[in-house]
């Protein structure tokens, strides 16, 4: 401590003093220094000890920053359990002091009479009143703690009696209520959300829904289990996150995956039940090889080679394990069996022969396995082979 003509002494505080007031005794004060966000509520026109009085009454407050020159007083709710977690989260902050109310639930800041216990509930504000007291609602959760994904939320006022309004990003739709006020229960009067409806989900032809985990919206968000078709039917908004499991028909066999989900406001997944694919006969395979090494067709409808398959049928024979060399004449981002199947019938730029199928891909080809030894092994796909009548 170093002494001054003047009489007057300098106490050297780099960071954090301790302030002493008439009836109250403030923790430990960070000069220049505040806290971001977790904003209880704003007051103005309050001084430094009946800012730090206004957060001792409120369970929910743990600290405080205040601005002297405009005696603006923030309360936060953000918990900490330690001083030196306190040193580390708040930020430099020119003409504000930062106090320390509570350490988790501790009340560290001294405030004599009947709320000295902190008696009231979260939310509320304990007002004294001779050797009794009340409870009392005075804001709702602060619009700086209430995150809202897709959107934001507009007015940083929370007291009884004031409003907020939500509102979303591009391509993210409101669902609720936009425009809220702070009721004197404490809560605000609606709920509100920004996501992306992905509509009705797919219907899969001779399958069923086996299970559903969906999230819409009413009054608020609900994450509900569905069943079976008849409570899928009476949900009208399926928000991201929504989660579909089928199953199929007696008959009928899952090909790939057998679910879809509503990502961006779109269902991924392409569930599909489809008549099991026989295998291939010996005799068939047998036979098809046999073709191949004289460069001829195998003429399903004869049991005999040709030179050159005339007409060819609208069915295929299927090898697991198998793709042509490399002779791919178009590709299609697809694993349905059916989808692909259509896809070669339907082409009238080139004569579709054969195609083979990946967990992602289609590949369709003029050529066949018929034609010079063009089939090879390749894990992962299945070949499927156009048959030639004659």
């Amino acid at each position: 401590m170093q002494m001054y003509p003047n009489g007057l002494i300098l106490a050297l505080c780099l960071s954090v003093c301790l302030e002493f007031t008439s009836g109250a005794h403030f923790t430990l004060m960070h000069h220049a220094k505040c806290l971001q966000g977790h904003e209880l509520t704003m007051l103005v026109g309050f001084s430094l000890k009946e800012c730090v009085t206004e957060c001792a009454l409120r369970a929910s407050c743990q600290s405080v920053s205040y601005r002297r020159n405009i005696a603006l007083c923030v309360l936060h709710d953000e918990i900490f359990t330690s001083e030196a977690e306190v040193s580390t989260s708040v930020e430099t902050c020119v003409g504000y002091v930062f106090v320390s109310v509570r350490l988790g639930p501790q009340l560290i800041t001294s405030h004599p009479g009947p709320c000295s216990s902190s008696p009231c509930p979260p939310g509320t504000r304990c007002m004294p009143f001779q050797d009794t007291f009340t409870c009392e609602f005075k804001e709702c959760p602060s619009s700086t703690t209430t995150f809202v994904q897709g959107g934001g939320i507009l007015g940083n006022l929370n007291s009884i009696g004031n409003f907020r309004l939500v509102k979303c990003d591009p391509k993210f739709t409101l669902f609720g209520v936009a425009r809220q006020e702070c009721l004197p229960t404490g809560n605000w009067s609606g709920k509100a959300t920004c996501s992306m409806d992905c509509g009705p989900p797919p219907v899969v032809p001779d399958g069923f829904l086996g299970i559903g985990f969906i999230e819409t919206f009413t009054t608020e968000i609900l994450k509900m289990t569905v069943y079976n078709s008849s409570q899928l039917a009476m949900i009208t908004v399926f928000l991201k996150g929504s989660y579909i499991e089928y199953a199929c028909n007696n008959g009928f066999q899952m090909r790939e995956n057998n679910f879809t989900e509503c990502v961006n406001s779109l269902w991924i997944g392409d569930p599909t039940c489809e008549v099991p694919v026989s295998p291939v006969s010996p005799t068939y395979a047998e036979n098809m090889g046999n073709c191949n090494a004289l460069v001829k067709s195998f003429a399903y409808s004869t049991g005999g080679c040709v030179d050159t398959c005339i007409t060819f049928a609208d069915t295929f024979q299927g090898i697991p394990g198998k793709k042509l060399n490399y002779l791919d004449q178009e590709t299609i981002y697809t694993s349905n069996f059916n989808t692909c199947k259509l896809a070669c019938l339907e082409r009238t730029a080139f004569k579709c022969s054969s195609f083979e199928i990946s967990d992602s891909l289609c590949n369709l080809a003029i050529e066949n396995a018929n034609q010079g030894g063009l089939l090879r092994d390749a894990s992962g796909y299945t070949y499927y082979q156009r048959d030639c009548l004659m």
